[in-house]
């Protein structure tokens, strides 16, 4: 039990991020996705599976009402590490220029899953407060991947796996899941707007 106690201690939850997207957008609704509904083909199941927010990007240039899109990599890996063993954690900023009613939206990957990403929650976050906008984050199941241990399945993607096919609805992943108990969402992903 001693060991048993000490291992616990000593593990948990270790995932990368994929870079960054950020929206910023204003008389729409949160163009990046939408609860209940399946995976638009726009370019969601990309970075949701693999990291790669480039499809998703390059898609909402040309919707109206987003007026800037943004993929920040971090500086020389790309991906964002966790803070561990003392160890700064992975950080990326932009600069955004916005006017009041407008409204931001972020997605990034979990990094060892099939399809979960973090995203903002709902209709966006409003662009003009400020401060620690962590609790604004929530984690989603994108529907299009079969689901399995985080860091653990055969057929994740950051894994060299293939991601299984499924499809269902988008929908926030519970804590805790059929997996793991995940620790609360501002411990793994910090977002702050100066």
């Amino acid at each position: 039990m001693d060991l048993g106690n000490y291992i616990k201690g000593q593990t948990g939850i270790f995932t990368p991020l994929s870079p960054i997207l950020v929206v910023v957008y204003n008389g729409i609704d949160n163009p990046i996705y939408k609860t209940g509904e399946n995976d638009k083909g726009q370019g969601l199941k990309e970075l949701a599976q693999k990291g790669d927010a480039s499809i998703l990007a390059e898609y909402l240039k040309k919707v109206q009402g987003v007026k800037q899109v943004y993929v920040l990599p971090a500086a020389g890996s790309t991906v964002l590490l966790p803070k561990i063993a003392g160890q700064s954690g992975g950080k990326v900023s932009q600069q955004l220029n916005v006017t009041p009613g407008d409204k931001i939206a972020i997605a990034t990957m979990y990094g060892f899953s099939n399809d979960w990403f973090f995203a903002t929650k709902g209709s966006g976050i409003d662009a003009t407060q400020k401060g620690d906008i962590s609790s604004s984050i929530a984690l989603y199941d994108n529907g299009t991947a079969l689901n399995q241990f985080p860091g653990a399945g055969i057929t994740q993607f950051n894994l060299a796996g293939t991601p299984l096919t499924e499809s269902k609805p988008i929908q926030e992943v519970p804590n805790p899941n059929a997996f793991t108990t995940l620790p609360a969402i501002s411990n793994i992903i910090k977002v702050n707007l100066q």
